[in-house]
């Protein structure tokens, strides 16, 4: 069990150059994953860096912050077949035109397509991916860390839940006796079938998402007990149920934190 709130950092250096990459994430009902600071020759490398975080994160807000540290590797690439076509082209045209005069490198500077500026840039690329890779490791270890701390309170409530359960089936007898139609023999062994549901599912040892099917299971137990709540007039039962509903609330709650 993870929890979708989580921090990781990294920093990555390599002759003199750096990427320090930070990861947060915090609750959502969906992935949805946001890149700050990414230079815009960087766009290309976002649907990478993007496709990591989706296999180890399935649901939550993550937001990327890449502060980068890199060298210009621009370099001159001299369009040679082109400056030959214009040489000919030139030479050709002051042939006929009988100008007098000679070629020099300085004129065919300024003429389109000879000189280009090119960048290489896939050792950048490499120590951004290498930073995400360990930033993401810290943030899933975050979350899984939560993850405990929550599935303990879950466990707690639904350990609650079932002694507050074990109480009512006890009175429900008497209920029986007394008020007739106020069974409520049905929705008890509908609770306590969801209860063993959810215990299975918060022990299960898959990272698999659980948030949703925990809030489901949190809402149709909240469900029955109103049920309950409506058919009897018993103080006891009453008073227990409300326990009941608090603690299948506060599961709703920790549900809401759960990948």
């Amino acid at each position: 069990m993870r929890a979708m709130t989580g921090y990781g950092q990294a920093r990555k250096k390599k002759r003199g150059e750096e990427a320090d990459i930070i990861i947060k994430s915090l609750n959502s009902k969906y992935l949805d994953i946001e890149f700050h600071h990414l230079p815009p020759q960087k766009i290309a490398l976002e649907v990478k860096l993007r496709k990591l975080i989706e296999k180890k994160i399935f649901r939550g807000r993550v937001e990327v912050y890449l502060f980068l540290k890199f060298f210009s590797r621009e370099k001159a690439v001299f369009n040679f077949p082109l400056f030959y076509d214009y040489y000919r082209q030139l030479t050709r045209m002051a042939a006929l035109l009988k100008i007098d005069g000679k070629l020099s490198i300085k004129d065919f500077l300024s003429l389109p397509g000879l000189v280009r500026m090119e960048s290489s840039s896939k050792g950048e690329d490499n120590l951004i991916i290498e930073g995400e890779r360990e930033a993401l490791a810290r943030l899933v270890e975050f979350r899984e860390k939560e993850g405990k701390n929550i599935k303990k309170e879950i466990l707690t409530y639904l350990k609650d839940l079932n002694e507050i359960i074990r109480k009512v089936k006890k009175i429900k007898p008497k209920i029986g006796e007394e008020l007739g139609k106020e069974d409520i023999k049905e929705e008890i062994t509908l609770i306590t079938f969801y209860l063993r549901r959810m215990r299975r599912l918060v022990n299960e040892k898959s990272n698999l998402p659980k948030g949703k099917k925990i809030d489901f299971l949190a809402q149709e137990i909240l469900r029955e007990l109103n049920t309950c709540m409506s058919k009897t007039k018993k103080v006891r039962v009453a008073s227990l149920i409300v326990k009941g509903k608090t603690c299948a609330e506060r599961i709703r709650e920790q549900a809401q934190n759960i990948e």
